[in-house]
């Protein structure tokens, strides 16, 4: 197990214990759990997408921003017109997101990498869905707008969706560890914490599960391959250096993100908090995904 998966178990044991202990955690308490985990690595872990996008490209600033921000309108138009559809897309790229960076240091040809990085990131997240529906169910009934949404998060769909992406997966990352002796050690490692982050899911509540895969198994880990890729790069690299790179941004998010949520509570924005929050995340996915992709072909050439 690596110092991510470690961590992940230490945290989901403290949880899980908690929950035993109380019977419950209250949603107070789960959401300031979770503000507090994406403020400290799950925001920042996309705060240096114009860094990792502009080195060693021709591109300008001024363009990288256009880029970006276009496409953050882009899809945020589109969740207007086909909510639906903006949804699906935005748990398509999230899969393949998390799976890609939980697999970029794997080369299994051009191939099986997409698949098990696709496989990998719809396993996580239609158990999510699945295990958890119950407490899914009462926030889209909160919300007149988000119940369209249920055949998206119909939970029959994602009870296929899980038993196909880990049969997969495990299938994958089994013939791997069979085949090559150098590479089981990862692989059996790879299935015994996608068995961890399932259970977790099983056990926790829908709030705190996702927030300890989302900081923890994927922003830690890509804050820590950001830091190591420009520790590479740049003389003298320290941690106080690069948390000084991520503040900027991190703060910018922060703000407004909190401006947000207090104009969805005041009613000022005519929607949902949850519709406003998926949207948003969303819609901030898309361009970040892209950076992410470039950043790890850029890696692995380096690597």
């Amino acid at each position: 197990m690596d110092r991510f998966g470690f961590i992940f178990l230490a945290a989901a044991y403290v949880m899980v214990s908690i929950v035993g202990y109380l019977g419950s955690i209250p949603m107070d308490v789960q959401v300031t759990i979770t503000l507090l985990m994406v403020g400290v690595l799950g925001l920042p872990h996309g705060a240096i997408d114009h860094i990792l996008f502009l080195d060693e490209s021709n591109i300008s600033p001024l363009r990288f921003y256009g880029f970006y921000i276009g496409l953050i309108l882009l899809y945020i138009g589109g969740w207007l017109l086909l909510p639906q559809v903006g949804l699906g897309l935005f748990l398509i790229l999230s899969a393949y997101h998390f799976g890609e960076s939980q697999f970029s240091d794997f080369n299994l040809g051009k191939v099986l990498n997409p698949l098990l990085r696709l496989s990998w990131g719809i396993s996580v997240i239609s158990g999510l869905v699945y295990y958890n529906y119950s407490d899914l169910a009462p926030l889209m009934g909160q919300a007149t707008e988000a119940s369209r949404f249920s055949l998206v998060f119909h939970p029959s769909i994602h009870k296929a969706l899980l038993a196909v992406s880990t049969t997969a997966t495990l299938g994958i990352l089994g013939v791997q560890a069979w085949k090559s002796e150098d590479e089981r050690e990862s692989m059996l490692r790879e299935i015994y914490l996608l068995g961890l982050i399932q259970a977790t899911f099983y056990v926790l509540p829908l709030l705190i599960g996702f927030t300890l895969f989302f900081t923890i198994i994927h922003s830690f880990r890509v804050l820590h391959q950001e830091f190591h890729y420009l520790k590479r790069k740049i003389t003298s690299f320290d941690l106080s250096r690069f948390i000084s790179l991520l503040l900027p941004y991190t703060l910018i998010s922060v703000v407004g993100g909190g401006v947000l949520i207090y104009l969805a509570l005041e009613d000022v924005l005519q929607v949902s908090l949850f519709v406003m929050l998926l949207m948003l995340i969303s819609a901030l996915t898309l361009p970040h995904s892209i950076v992410m992709s470039g950043f790890y072909k850029k890696s692995s050439h380096q690597g």
